[in-house]
């Protein structure tokens, strides 16, 4: 990047936010085989985070140049193709199949296996009946043939076949009718084409990953709403909405590309913070079975806790909530649900409020601003911003 306002305010998160998107593109240089086998999902996995560099790289060039529509569009992208990435390093369960017309006896049959523990539900870990006679079935694996079953036996994410299998180029399932694709007959295509459209829905999907994120306790409920909170966010840069370009450069004109302190700021954040957790997830990895080593990692651990210490403001999706946060949940608190107000001796102070009785914000970009102006509520608590600018106040009210 130029020298340039963007560097002078924002030395430190472009340095790390460089580092980090570098160690992606540089981690499957790291990998070290033991005992002379290479193993291919290591190669593979290795691609992955090349992949999500690419994107990453992308928005801070589209950084550079006040692009912060197209750099959000891009975060998005990366976060979705984060969160497919913890689930084909990581996952060890999945949901297949599905049942249909399973007699009450048979599915008391099947809970009392789980139970016992039989060989042939070795990897069966619950059953659970849904609407229309149907039972879903909680498998873990896919184990090796042949292997040890049941969790924590070996075996690769579902995800490994399931994006080995998708086909985003068949031209859509809807669009068979009016498509030839030679050699292969329309009938083929057609299959083809609805099999795709079957996995995206069943697994791809934005909520069935994090379904999928939930059902591996990889987060919990609450992580996995935040995880919406800036899916829905970048999403209004991903679909071309008036909103998302007022709140990314200001509705007052004259609207032209200019540096943005707080806009800026944020894409930092998330590129740190996902380029992070992408290295974490990787790093992961390499202590399942079959285990790798990581040459040189200590140096790029080291820039992962930076990072992450860079970016803990953001609070995403797991942390501490900030000060501010505290502020906001403890007014809050100030207002009953039918709108008379509670005293301040009636209701914790800010740092008395424990990490999970602190709401979520609804806003990124908004959140970032009000972080860097002081405020005081009337009946209310004070919050004192370390990082205050005369312009946050201007800049909320655009």
């Amino acid at each position: 990047m130029s020298e340039s306002v963007l560097t002078a305010e924002h030395r430190d998160l472009i340095q790390s936010a460089t580092d980090l998107t570098a160690h992606l593109a540089t981690a499957p240089e790291r990998i070290a085989i033991r005992d002379g086998v290479w193993h291919d999902q290591h190669h593979q996995f290795g691609k992955r985070l090349w992949s999500l560099h690419t994107y990453l790289s992308g928005a801070l060039l589209e950084l550079d140049h006040d692009l912060y529509m197209p750099a959000f569009a891009n975060l998005r992208t990366a976060l979705e193709h984060h969160v497919q990435d913890h689930l084909l390093f990581l996952a060890n369960r999945y949901k297949r199949p599905i049942f249909t017309g399973v007699s009450d006896e048979t599915f008391v049959d099947w809970e009392n296996a789980i139970e016992e523990g039989r060989e042939e539900f070795a990897n069966v870990l619950n059953v659970r009946r849904l609407k229309g006679g149907k039972v879903e079935v909680v498998r873990s694996g896919p184990h090796y043939v042949g292997g040890e079953q049941g969790l924590g036996a070996p075996g690769l994410s579902i995800y490994y076949q399931v994006m080995d299998d998708f086909d985003p180029f068949t031209g859509g399932k809807s669009a068979q009718e009016f498509i030839g694709q030679w050699p292969r007959s329309q009938d083929a295509h057609h299959r083809w084409a609805a099999q795709s459209a079957e996995t995206w829905q069943e697994f791809l999907g934005w909520h069935q990953l994090l379904g999928n994120l939930l059902l591996n306790e990889f987060y919990s409920e609450k992580e996995i709403a935040r995880f919406q909170v800036h899916f829905g966010f970048l999403s209004a840069f991903t679909h071309p909405t008036m909103r998302g370009r007022s709140i990314a450069y200001g509705r007052n004109p004259p609207i032209t590309l200019a540096n943005d302190h707080y806009t800026s700021e944020l894409i930092l954040l998330y590129v740190i913070t996902i380029a992070r957790l992408e290295l974490e997830i990787f790093e992961a990895m390499t202590r399942q079975e079959p285990v790798v080593d990581l040459a040189g990692w200590d140096g790029v651990r080291a820039d992962m806790e930076r990072g992450e210490a860079l970016a803990s403001h953001l609070w995403f999706p797991r942390g501490v909530p900030h000060a501010y946060d505290r502020f906001q949940e403890a007014n809050r608190r100030g207002q009953r649900p039918d709108g008379s107000l509670v005293s301040r001796d009636e209701r914790p102070k800010p740092e008395q409020l424990t990490d999970d009785e602190v709401l979520y914000y609804a806003n990124p970009l908004r959140r970032i601003i009000d972080l860097h102006w002081h405020q005081e509520e009337l009946l209310g608590f004070t919050y004192i911003s370390p990082w205050p600018r005369t312009d946050a106040m201007l800049r909320i009210m655009d």
